[in-house]
Order: structure tokens, then C-alpha cells, then sequence
């Protein structure tokens, strides 16, 4: 499993401490999750979004992101490979616009229910999938269910009616990938934990 890191705050503020410094901070922990790390941060409401496949411990380029991160909202991931290589392409955070999503867990047999998935997801959402990982299809997927119900160019949906509309998308999803099985609502082998933001909102989901 990976580890997240989520940042929100009316104040712009360094992330340093959490990230380099506290005793459970990220760079400590990816020694244990070395397979990429990722970090976006909000200026003037755009995502700058930063990943390296290199463990977050041994990169000096993490250290010296981290160091100068000075934001409102700030979402990061180390990553431990379940599905997909050791690429930047598969590192976490994954960006469409304003989006930022790092995810936590693993889609019960993924390979599977790959092309399915992705038949759900809209061409102009899909088209931007370059990685391998189920984390990046469960995104783009999101975003694609989002679009039907939510402007995602604009700040106005309330983060109450977001997560309602992401607990049902994950709700569709899962009857999607559980459709042969005896209870299409057992969610005990499909793990979505994950952190989704455009900056503004900022969506905490454990599942």
C-alpha cells in the first residue's frame, strides 16, 4: 500500500516539517514505499504537480520541493508498486485541469476489469491515460463520472455535494467490477482510499 499526505488551509503555509521533518514524515516512510513519489501544490488556483520514480528518501529533489512548497493545498504520495512498473508515469499524484488525485489501494483484479472500466470513461478523459496502474484509470474514471453531474471547471459545487457524487460514482463502480459476483456491493477487496482536489475542495475518501 502507498502513503498520502493532504494539505488544506485558509493560510498559504509550508509543508516542510510534514513532509521532511516530523517523525512519521513521508521521506521517512517511503523507505518502506520507495517505488516513486509525487507532489502537487496549488499557486493562483493551478496545480504544480512534481514526480520522480526514485524513492523520496534518496532524491534530493524531493528534499529541495519540499523545502520551497509554500501553498494552501498540498497533496503528496510515495508509492509502493502493486499494479504498473517503477515509472514517473505511474507516480501519484495524476493531474486533469485543476485535479489532482493520489490513491491508497488496489482494484480487485484489476487486469480483469481493465477495458470494462475504461469503456465507462469518455473518450476525452480516457485519452489521457499514460501509465499502467489502476490508480490512474480510477481518476480518470472519476472525472469522467463527474463531468455528467459537476462543472469541473468551476469552484461553485460544494464539497458536500462533490463527495455525494463521488460515493455514488464509487457505488457504479463497483457494480461494474462486481457484477459476477454474489454481493455486488462488497467493497472488503477493492481498497479506494484516496485524496481528490482542485485546489479548493479537497476530498479525504477511505474505502
Amino acid at each position: 500500500m502507498c502513503r498520502i499526505f493532504g494539505f488544506k488551509s485558509i493560510l498559504q503555509s509550508k509543508v516542510h516539517s510534514s513532509l521532511i521533518q516530523a517523525d512519521n514524515a513521508i521521506a521517512t516512510q517511503s523507505l518502506k514505499h520507495p517505488d516513486g513519489w509525487g507532489v502537487s501544490y496549488y499557486l493562483m488556483d493551478t496545480p504544480h504537480v512534481i514526480k520522480s520514480s526514485k524513492s523520496a528518501i534518496d532524491d534530493s529533489l524531493f528534499s529541495k520541493v519540499s523545502g520551497v512548497v509554500s501553498s494552501q493545498t498540498v497533496l503528496a504520495h510515495i508509492r509502493k508498486a502493486t499494479q504498473g512498473g517503477i515509472s514517473s508515469l505511474n507516480a501519484h499524484p495524476f493531474q486533469y485541469g485543476k485535479w489532482t488525485f493520489a490513491h491508497n489501494g488496489n482494484i480487485k483484479d484489476f487486469l480483469s476489469h481493465k477495458d470494462q472500466v475504461i469503456a465507462e470513461i469518455k473518450p476525452e478523459y480516457s485519452q489521457f491515460i499514460l501509465g499502467e496502474t489502476d490508480s490512474e484509470i480510477l481518476f480518470f474514471y472519476l472525472m469522467s463520472k463527474l463531468s455528467d453531474v459537476v462543472d469541473l471547471s468551476s469552484p461553485a459545487c460544494s464539497t458536500h455535494n462533490l463527495l455525494k457524487h463521488v460515493e455514488s460514482i464509487l457505488i457504479e463502480l463497483q457494480l461494474t467490477i462486481g457484477a459476477n459476483s454474489k454481493d455486488a456491493l462488497d467493497f472488503s477487496q477493492t481498497f479506494t482510499t484516496f485524496i481528490l482536489t482542485n485546489g479548493n475542495h479537497l476530498i479525504a475518501y477511505q474505502g
